[in-house]
């Protein structure tokens, strides 16, 4: 194979060219864009916390190409905006820094029929002909293989801008390498890219200002990939799947308390399309039971995940008219026809109604309920139903509303806690539509807008991705607060090769894709269509933080609005050839103008971020004096000359036993890099590189160093890593090297629980801690344990012990220890957990970091050797931190704990209750054990030193390692941001700051003195 570069003189292998993401194409464009000249670069701006999407199309000439592949070639960033950069302004970024930014997808064509099957029959044969291909498909892969000639591959790019990213001008370029038996040839695309210095608001956050809500259908995901519903097994694919529609704005989550809710609208080769998810069982007393055992595991697994502020249960106007029971008298199921306005209907619905309330009450979620009705549903004697059953407060369920016509449905307004109107009726009555807004905004009632079958502009797969994006700002300019759609994950039989419904337009009841069947560890695949529906409510809340900087910008915002255009001509089921070029055009402008309106508003001095102006927040006071130790104190241990590789970090710590030799090993680089080992001969007074094994070259997580001193007098040491799902790792579980002659020689590293239940475990910071374990006369024993967490903030407990003939270390299978509290450790994101023991050694105490940055860190404790715990409670704002180790004062008994601080931040306005975070310092807390106890703020705090990180949440740096010596010296490692100068010039660039090791040594007593003279 020769490999060559593309000149502009030589014929090439492929015509690569870049194309609007507002459109897609499909084989049928090949003629059109091969015609074209190839245009070969891309231009987009985003903000911090944004995500960049990009297409281009690769079209093979004359031949055939065995094999095409797109990867990211170079990165570079100027840092000064609006101006045109040289070679030498710009800086290199090395890819291996930013390659997790930038996602590559081919976009695969599926058959859709084109037109309409008509409504009313779930068993209608699908439709016979009239296919067409659509671009649907976001096929996650850099490579495509055996293209044919005069074919047309499209691309997509997606990349996620992190907020601490600096502001100015990027240049990504992506290489398409294509290769034939004779020829390697290479082309780029080049793709310009501003960041904007406006940090967009967490996609979690958008329910409370412009949100997305996707009707879920669990049964149609067990259904695809042949599993149980509500197993473990299904679970496992739903959690991925679920994320995604968090990712985009998602936290309304969709239940059935009947069967067949929408008369088996949805495709299934069930007998019952679409199950309740409370089974009804009527009794011999012709009284009614209620299971809710599926609707908890759905309801709790996504509560689990952060979603379900939202519970929305259908429904009360089932479309069949029917209740399906199990009748114990008969033994079998029964579908009782019911209509509203028949006595029995409030009856049968009280009954329910009252046990849900009991039965939510007691779950702690009554107050996320709302019972779910659709267009045919309104009718005066549900609401009467509904509002007649209440709580101890009077309090009934709310409601949420879908509403076909706000003429002859305008009255119920003030019944509906979420109401959702369609595009059309909106269209046909704008100003009553905008009364209702105007009404709901006094009730602090919240209206979104929905679209459905028949609406156009529309979201199908024939449809335009820019439809999808017009159909969100149109919700947004007519006053809405939110958009809803039906569905998310309906899918058809076969959905990755054809979306035709046997009623709908194709691709009508899903948005999102599965994986290809019997793929392992499925993965969700997203659509053109859902990625602009998104895109389109990340938009929306920029223009809300726009609106929310200055008057004037506001102003400027609803100019933009008023000249979205409601309607487009359409022909058919679909818009116009014309039509569809308008909306492109349109769309393509509207965003462009989003980008001027944000570039004004900055170089107005206006701060767009979701706190907004940070004068306006100031620290939570705490109740106890909070020193800076003097440098005097202070030590480096390592600090980078490699300006690539400036990056040095989370630092491990331990004494052997003759307490002067110690060892610290560190990453190069953010949790994840080769690991470093130093040794101190003197007590940490000089430090020296060591050897390390081969293995120890490529660590994925914050590497933990532990001393095992066995109960024969003899000692290991142990350096454990994990491995999570991230820079390139591919296994799960945790690697462990053990060194059994004082850190002289290491194993190389072994993976222990690559797998837990049969799926890929990713960890994150095993083990951030390993205590040994006491018998029942209170004596060391040969036995550790350690604790970590997952994605999930599932915490693990798993005990090490070591085979005795072998001398093998072995490791228990995990057990989550947090099980009983697992919605508290779920909503407080409960993770890398400290553990130390009580002074008089009988209990196990437990620290922890709540990563939900909601709630201050928690303590919980074990009297059992860590078999139960007690309910995780609190900590005072003293203790707030993240990574906290404990240790005792040899000299004065104190309890010493060393953490990562975080502060709280209050706002200057008391009407406004909601607080805010920032990380701070590198901080050692004294204090007692009684005060952990008490959850009292303890003595007084001692700022090691202080991080200079120039992000917007600040403070990287406190994870640290800790040991004592006999007359109470204290020695303790960290890494940070120690340069001031050099962190001011790396404003959010913490990864590509300077960051090192730093150590401190003092004694209490010292420290102490040094404070009471004022120093």
């Amino acid at each position: 194979m020769i490999p060559i570069t593309y000149q502009a003189s030589q014929r090439p292998l492929l015509h690569v060219t870049a194309v609007s993401s507002q459109q897609a194409f499909t084989q049928a464009d090949y003629g059109r864009l091969i015609a074209a000249r190839p245009q070969a670069v891309i231009t987009e701006s985003v903000w911090r916390n944004d995500q960049l999407d990009v297409q281009f199309a690769i079209l093979t000439r004359d031949s055939s190409v065995d094999r095409i592949q797109v990867s990211l070639k170079a990165l570079s960033f100027n840092p000064q905006i609006n101006t045109t950069a040289t070679p030498d302004d710009k800086e290199a970024i090395p890819v291996d820094r930013v390659q997790e930014w930038f996602k590559i997808y081919m976009v695969k064509e599926v058959d859709a029929y084109a037109g309409f099957p008509g409504h009313g029959s779930p068993t209608r044969p699908l439709p016979i002909g009239n296919r067409r291909k659509a671009a649907e498909v976001l096929v996650e892969s850099d490579t495509m293989q055996h293209l044919p000639a005069k074919h047309l591959q499209a691309v997509w790019l997606q990349a996620h801008i992190p907020e601490e990213v600096p502001a100015g001008q990027y240049q990504a370029t992506l290489a398409v390498v294509a290769e034939t038996q004779a020829t390697q040839e290479t082309q780029t695309i080049t793709i310009n890219f501003e960041v904007l210095d406006a940090v967009l608001a967490d996609p979690r956050t958008f329910k409370n200002t412009f949100d997305i809500e996707l009707w879920q259908n669990p049964y149609a995901v067990a259904e695809y990939y042949e599993v149980e519903p509500f197993s473990e097994e299904h679970f496992a694919i739903l959690k991925p799947h679920m994320q995604k529609y968090q990712s985009i704005g998602g936290n309304a989550i969709t239940t059935t308390i009947v069967e067949e809710a929408w008369n088996g609208q949805t495709y299934s080769k069930h007998e019952t399309k679409f199950p309740s998810m409370v089974k009804w069982t009527k009794t011999t007393d012709n009284t009614y039971q209620f299971d809710y055992t599926d609707f908890d595991k759905w309801v709790s697994f996504n509560r689990n995940l952060g979603l379900g502020q939202k519970i929305v249960c259908y429904t009360m106007a089932p479309w069949t008219n029917q209740v399906v029971y199990y009748d114990q008298a008969t033994q079998q199921q029964q579908a009782y026809t019911i209509d509203v306005n028949d006595d029995h209907y409030a009856t049968i619905w009280t009954a329910f109604l009252e046990d849900f309330m009991a039965h939510t009450l007691q779950k702690g979620w009554k107050d996320a309920i709302q019972i779910g009705i659709d267009e045919r549903g309104f009718d005066p004697k549900i609401f009467e139903v509904v509002e007649a059953v209440t709580d101890s407060e009077g309090k009934p369920f709310k409601v949420a509303g879908a509403m076909d016509s706000i003429v002859s449905k305008r009255h119920f307004n003030k019944h509906i806690t979420d109401l959702s109107v369609g595009t059309i009726p909106i269209k046909e009555s704008t100003d009553i539509f905008k009364d209702i807004i105007e009404e709901r905004k006094q009730l602090n009632l919240k209206t979104s807008v929905y679209s459905c079958t028949g609406h156009s502009p529309g979201n199908f797969s024939l449809n335009a991705p820019a439809e999808s994006y017009w159909t969100i700002i149109f919700a947004y300019a007519a006053g809405a607060q939110g958009f809803l759609r039906w569905a998310y994950d309906s899918w058809v039989e076969d959905p990755l090769r054809d979306t035709t419904h046997n009623a709908f337009e194709a691709g009508d009841t899903f948005l999102i894709f599965p994986s290809e069947k019997g793929t392992p560890n499925p993965q969700p695949q997203s659509s053109l269509r859902l990625e602009k529906l998104a895109q389109g409510v990340r938009d929306v809340n920029k223009l809300l933080q726009l609106a929310q900087s200055n008057p004037a910008t506001e102003v400027a915002v609803g100019y933009l609005l008023e000249g979205v255009k409601r309607d487009y001509p359409s022909e058919g089921y679909y818009l116009t050839a014309t039509s569809k070029q308008a909306i492109i055009s349109d769309m393509e402008t509207f965003r462009i103008n989003i980008h001027a309106l944000t570039k004004q508003a900055l170089s107005e001095g206006n701060v767009i971020d979701p706190r907004q102006d940070a004068s306006q927040w100031e620290e939570a006071p705490l109740a106890i004096p909070d020193y800076l130790l003097p440098d005097a104190y202070v030590s480096t241990i390592d600090k980078p000359t490699d300006p690539d590789h400036s990056y040095l970090g989370q630092p491990d710590m331990i004494a052997l036993p003759d307490e002067q030799q110690l060892l610290v090993t560190y990453p190069i680089g953010h949790g994840a890099g080769p690991i470093v080992l130093q040794k101190s001969l003197d007590g940490g007074e000089s430090w020296e590189r060591q050897k390390t094994p081969a293995s120890w070259a490529i660590s994925y997580e914050t590497p933990t160093l532990y001393r095992l001193d066995f109960t024969d007098g003899s000692c290991k040491l142990v350096l454990i890593s994990g491995r999570p799902n991230w820079k390139g790792n591919t296994v799960g579980g945790w690697q462990m090297s053990v060194s059994d002659d004082l850190g002289e020689s290491w194993t190389e590293f072994e993976t222990y629980h690559p797998l837990y239940k049969g799926q890929d475990h990713w960890t994150i910071v095993p083990m951030a801690s390993l205590v040994q374990v006491l018998d029942a006369d209170q004596a060391p024993t040969d036995r550790w344990l350690g604790v970590y967490h997952d994605y999930n903030f599932v915490n693990y407990a798993t005990y090490l012990t070591f085979d005795a003939a072998t001398g093998q270390p072995q490791w228990s299978e995990p057990v989550p220890y947090l099980q009983d509290y697992r919605q508290l450790e779920a909503e407080y994101q409960i993770c890398e957990v400290g553990l130390f023991r009580s002074p008089d050694q009988k209990t196990i105490s437990a620290l922890g970091r709540t990563q939900s940055h909601r709630h201050s860190s928690v303590v919980f404790h074990s009297h059992d050797e860590g078999v139960s715990w007690s309910e995780p409670q609190e900590l005072p704002l003293e203790l707030w931190g993240e990574r906290h180790k404990a240790k005792y004062d040899p000299v004065s008994g104190r309890l010493l704990i060393t953490f990562r601080q975080m502060i709280q931040l209050k706002h200057t306005d008391p009407a406004i209750i909601e607080t805010d975070w920032l990380a701070g310092d590198w901080m050692l807390w004294v204090g007692t054990y009684q005060d952990i106890l008490a959850l009292t703020p303890g003595e007084y705090r001692i700022t090691l030193i202080e991080d200079w990180t120039m992000s917007r949440r600040a403070g990287d740096t406190g994870y640290a390692g800790f040991v004592t010596q006999s007359d109470g010296t204290l020695i303790l490692a960290s890494y940070g941001h120690w340069d001031k100068t050099v962190s001011q010039a790396h404003v959010n660039d913490t990864l590509g700051d300077l960051c090192y090791i730093k150590q401190v040594k003092f004694k209490l007593a010292d420290i102490e003195r040094n404070f009471n003279k004022g120093e």
